[in-house]
């Protein structure tokens, strides 16, 4: 690898055309005893421009000896990308570089509420160190169901939203329900748009009381605030989360009332609306 290097460096500060210049480089390759592998990923999270220079750069140099490449991307994105760039190309722009494919099956959604569990298990410990993932805690997994799960496609999602909590939920630990606040991450990760309406409407989503001119009022308007960014098959589900996380919101859509909230002050959760008397 040295004398490649070496090679490199050497013909880089001269005035070598390319061609000269992948000539040089290629004998270097020719004469070394192991072979190298270039691993380039996520490909389809790149801008269009940038992955169709590192195409372009790739289809360069893949006669180069002793070299491979591994590319992993999404191969719908990747070619969408590619046509419309190259629309009398399209896919076969990649077959002229990629010389063979393996498609990976869509993980499990099982095994990616695993890995989730996995991964924040050691953060949501309870002062006597029970788990709250163990414990008998129907609504932080109806939340989990309902909310977050769904939101896991790749094990990149489920990893992502583990670092967050890992980065965040000590701060608050303590002070919320660790569902809740799982549910708000999941949120701002996946569902920014709802998150940031969330954030906005704060005064209108906690309390503990509201007439019934204010709810029938606030109805339509928080529907459409809250969830009007979601796409309809989605729209039901994510309402139902958020009427779990701020039970005024079941007083505003279905008015649903509570009698007392002492209860959920000890469970760290947002206390629910009274029953006017």
């Amino acid at each position: 690898m040295n004398a490649v290097s070496s090679t490199l460096a050497n013909y880089i500060r001269t005035d070598t055309n390319t061609e000269a210049l992948q000539r040089h480089v290629a004998d270097a390759l020719r004469d070394q005893d192991k072979c190298f592998l270039f691993v380039v990923d996520d490909l389809d999270r790149l801008t269009p421009d940038e992955a169709l220079v590192v195409l372009r750069l790739i289809k360069s140099v893949d006669r180069l000896p002793n070299v491979a490449y591994l590319l992993s991307y999404d191969r719908e994105v990747t070619e969408k990308v590619v046509a419309n760039r190259y629309p009398s190309e399209g896919a076969h722009y990649l077959e002229k570089i990629v010389q063979a494919g393996f498609d990976l099956p869509e993980p499990a959604p099982m095994h990616l509420q695993k890995l989730f569990l996995e991964q924040i298990e050691p953060l949501f410990l309870k002062d006597d160190g029970e788990s709250w993932l163990d414990s008998d805690d129907t609504h932080l997994m109806n939340l989990f169901f309902e909310s977050i799960y769904p939101e896991l496609r790749t094990p990149r999602d489920a990893v992502r939203l583990a670092n967050s909590l890992t980065i965040t939920w000590g701060a608050v630990r303590g002070e919320v329900h660790p569902g809740d606040f799982a549910v708000l991450e999941a949120l701002r990760l996946f569902r920014p748009a709802v998150y940031r309406a969330v954030r906005t409407s704060k005064h209108r989503l906690v309390g503990t009381s509201g007439s019934d001119r204010q709810t029938q009022d606030l109805a339509k308007e928080l529907e459409e605030r809250l969830i009007g960014s979601v796409l309809s098959q989605d729209r039901k589900r994510i309402r139902n989360v958020l009427m779990r996380l701020f039970p005024r919101l079941q007083a505003i859509w279905s008015n649903m009332h509570y009698s007392s909230e002492e209860a959920w002050t000890r469970a760290r959760r947002c206390p629910p609306v009274r029953r006017s008397s």
